[in-house]
């Protein structure tokens, strides 16, 4: 009898050749032999390929790619980008086990919407090594917001004026007036009514985002859902920093490269702490920073920060 194995490790050792005799059948002790066959197995070579996130800019995208691999020789790739059906080629440095690698592939000369492959060299498991875009015509975030100082509203205005093609800001928004499920967030400041905060709510519960940042003053007024303490300040000589946030995942995450986020330089002399939800980032004091909420178990996210103002941070 001959059984044919893959003998790794030490899960099986046996000598070459090696005689195991079928004791079961005393009778017949020493006519059965029993031989392994031990088959090495090949040498495979397997790259496989991810994407940590995507952007695009004008005529530009940019795809962060995780590329993996067991080679530890390896140290270039040729990457196949074919652009609706236009082949063209990259080299990628690659260094074991994982590289992370974020090319520039112009769509200067393609149309305005279309779809991207990208390839991997061929190795022994080919069905991790393509990942597939599309892009253009990319649906605007649209925000309403509304702020009862005015000027934290232009300097909110200001930030989100910043991507004019991708955050479409309706101004004239009011919470009154507006259908709220009509927008993807919301971005608030200030006390609300009971009547606005019913809606606010209502907007949350299905599914909608919302920024919301503190009253100036202090005062009783504040949202049902949302509370915030005291206002605190600080000298010009010693202001608030911020010193721990979760940099592995969250809002807060480092980029896709590694890169931290600047929130350490923030220069902070008047702030309002939330009270209630979970803790996104801590100041040097030990306070905490901003929180978040989840409503109704069906992942919907609000989340309220300190004071933002531009003259306060």
């Amino acid at each position: 009898m001959y059984a044919v194995v893959e003998i790794q490790g030490s899960q099986f050792k046996v000598s070459k050749d090696q005689k195991l005799y079928v004791n079961r059948i005393d009778a017949k002790e020493g006519l059965w032999t029993l031989r392994f066959l031990n088959l090495k197995p090949a040498d495979l070579n397997n790259l496989s390929l991810l994407c940590k996130s995507y952007r695009e800019e004008n005529d530009k995208f940019y795809p962060t790619l995780l590329i993996s691999g067991n080679q530890k020789d390896t140290k270039s790739l040729t990457i196949k980008i074919n652009i609706n059906g236009n082949l063209s080629i990259m080299k990628c440095p690659f260094a074991y086990p994982l590289t992370t690698w974020t090319p520039l592939i112009s769509l200067a000369d393609q149309p305005t919407t279309g779809w991207i492959k990208i390839s991997l060299p061929e190795d022994s498991f080919s069905h991790d090594n393509e990942y597939f875009f599309t892009y253009g015509n990319q649906k605007m975030l649209k925000v309403g917001i509304h702020c009862k100082d005015e000027q934290t509203k232009k300097f909110i205005s200001a930030i989100c004026d910043l991507r004019p093609k991708k955050i479409y800001l309706d101004k004239d928004f009011s919470i009154q007036k507006n259908e709220l499920n009509e927008n993807d967030f919301l971005i608030l400041q200030g006390f609300s009514t009971p009547e606005e905060e019913i809606k606010i709510f209502e907007f949350i519960n299905n599914g909608g985002n919302a920024l919301l940042f503190p009253e100036l003053e202090d005062n009783d007024k504040s949202y049902s859902f949302q509370k915030w303490g005291d206002t605190e300040t600080i000298s010009e000589n010693v202001l608030f920093e911020i010193s721990e946030w979760n940099r592995n995942e969250g809002i807060f995450a480092n980029t896709a490269n590694q890169r931290e986020l600047g929130l350490s330089y923030l220069k902070i002399s008047k702030r309002k702490i939330p009270s209630e939800g979970n803790t996104l980032a801590f100041y040097k004091d030990g306070k905490l920073d901003g929180k978040a909420h989840s409503y109704l178990d069906t992942g919907e996210l609000e989340w309220s920060k300190e004071f933002l103002n531009g003259e306060e941070v």
